[in-house]
């Protein structure tokens, strides 16, 4: 597959994500196989779903880049929460029904890049079946928008400056850019790049190595899971056309 080479929205019909929708824990409780195909059909369902309403970015760089001087706020949400919001132009809400406010959202534009990101995806659990997004919606959508007391902290090494709690609602017209994380075991192989296609064979050495050494009797570390991101750019909801 070509890397980095973005393709334009495709006109297919619209259908939602698969019915059987299951919590974390749920899912790691699935026999192995079962899990796999599971993530493996929610994945494709979501790919397919945003390709019909955005561009796509096999190289997720490129299109920050295009996000420069855009200012978003970024936060992980559920998928199923930004499909259902697509696919039947109506808006969706952040609140806090426990009442107190916490950080669930990070200030960020294309200069940032994509360790601008990292708190993004720790300010929330949204997934669907082991499939994470990440959205970014136009700053002026969200007005009401607080820096919190743990703004200024630095988590798992991470720098907080521009992570903020965020509440209102967002409408199809506000989002500007969504990813997708999908794990690289339940990914097509055929869809990878090539850069993409050696780190899932090195991942899948890796994990032939561990299943060896634990069927010896030692207590290997488990390879870090490695995860394929797509990127899906709205264009029509640009402020700068």
């Amino acid at each position: 597959m070509q890397e980095g080479a973005p393709r334009q929205p495709q006109k297919q019909e619209k259908k939602p994500l698969t019915q059987n929708l299951l919590t974390t824990k749920e899912l790691n409780e699935l026999p192995k196989q079962e899990k796999k195909e599971l993530i493996e059909k929610t994945g494709q369902e979501t790919l397919n779903f945003f390709r019909t309403h955005a561009t796509e970015y096999t190289d997720i760089n490129k299109m920050y880049d295009a996000l420069r001087g855009e200012p978003l706020i970024v936060r992980r949400e559920d998928p199923e929460r930004i499909i259902d919001a697509l696919n039947n132009d109506e808006s969706y809400s952040i609140d806090f029904p426990e009442g107190e406010r916490y950080s669930n959202a990070v200030v960020w534009s294309g200069e940032q890049g994509v360790s601008g990101l990292n708190n993004a995806y720790l300010e929330g659990y949204g997934q669907v079946n082991g499939i994470v997004t990440v959205v970014g919606v136009k700053q002026e959508a969200l007005h009401d928008v607080e820096a919190m007391d743990d703004a200024e902290q630095r988590f798992a090494g991470l720098d907080r400056t521009h992570v903020r709690s965020v509440k209102g609602e967002i409408g199809p017209k506000d989002i500007v850019f969504v990813t997708v994380r999908i794990p690289s075991i339940a990914f097509s192989e055929e869809e990878m790049s090539d850069s993409e296609y050696d780190r899932f064979d090195s991942y899948k050495q890796q994990l032939e190595q561990f299943a060896a050494a634990k069927a010896s009797g030692k207590e290997p570390k488990l390879p870090t899971p490695q995860f394929i991101h797509r990127g899906y750019l709205f264009t029509d909801n640009l402020s700068k056309q």
